[in-house]
């Protein structure tokens, strides 16, 4: 029974992560305008419907995303909300890739170092191993390489909004796989291989967290 009433307890902060997560993605994107599908977007869209992709900064500010411009306030709160997933992405990915994850956080580390602290990312955390979250919305891409602002090798996969959609499981072509992410799973994939996203209904949002080229 306990365990029982542990589960449950789990599954309904995931829930309630997952619709705070929808609600302020929304917010952001009222303002923000986002990039095309990075290759051809097999969803069939409603007139006005949201969609399309951005890359947001995780450790250092950018001339876009930086203390005093337009679409600071809903970045930062957009942030907050995001940081338990990337918290919980962070500490899978230093169960499953232990020596990736130690070069990634002296990086991070020495690059925070020599900056000026005022233009660190809020909402940051010493356990966050990610520079960069690829923010997907509504949209079902074809094959398309992982790709963001910098060289990296590995990145994580999250969904949001898992009760409002059907479908857009994740395929991965080299392994012949298919995976259907729930609230609280997370995927971590070679970024040499090309992904797609299968077809969807509803309203689904994706994030790929991508670590920093490491050392040799």
């Amino acid at each position: 029974m306990a365990s029982q009433a542990s589960s449950q307890y789990m599954e309904d902060i995931q829930e309630r992560m997952d619709a705070i997560g929808v609600f302020e993605i929304r917010n952001f994107l009222r303002t923000y305008p986002l990039e095309p599908s990075p290759a051809f977007d097999q969803n069939i869209h409603n007139p006005g419907e949201k969609r399309g992709t951005t890359i947001l900064p995780l450790w250092q500010q950018t001339n876009e995303f930086r203390d005093g411009s337009t679409h600071w306030p809903a970045f930062t709160r957009l942030l907050a909300v995001l940081k338990p997933y990337v918290l919980c992405a962070s500490a899978m990915f230093a169960i499953t890739h232990s020596e990736e994850y130690r070069k990634a956080r002296v990086i991070k580390e020495r690059r925070l170092a020599a900056q000026n602290p005022a233009l660190a990312i809020p909402h940051g955390s010493a356990d966050n191993c990610f520079e960069t979250v690829r923010l997907s919305a509504n949209i079902a891409p074809t094959s398309c390489p992982l790709q963001t602002t910098h060289p990296s090798k590995l990145a994580s996969f999250a969904v949001i909004g898992r009760r409002l959609f059907n479908g857009g499981s994740i395929a991965v072509l080299a392994l012949g796989t298919l995976h259907a992410l729930m609230p609280g799973g997370f995927l971590v994939l070679d970024t040499a291989m090309e992904v797609h996203t299968t077809p969807f209904s509803g309203e689904r949002y994706e994030l790929q967290f991508f670590i920093p080229e490491l050392d040799d």
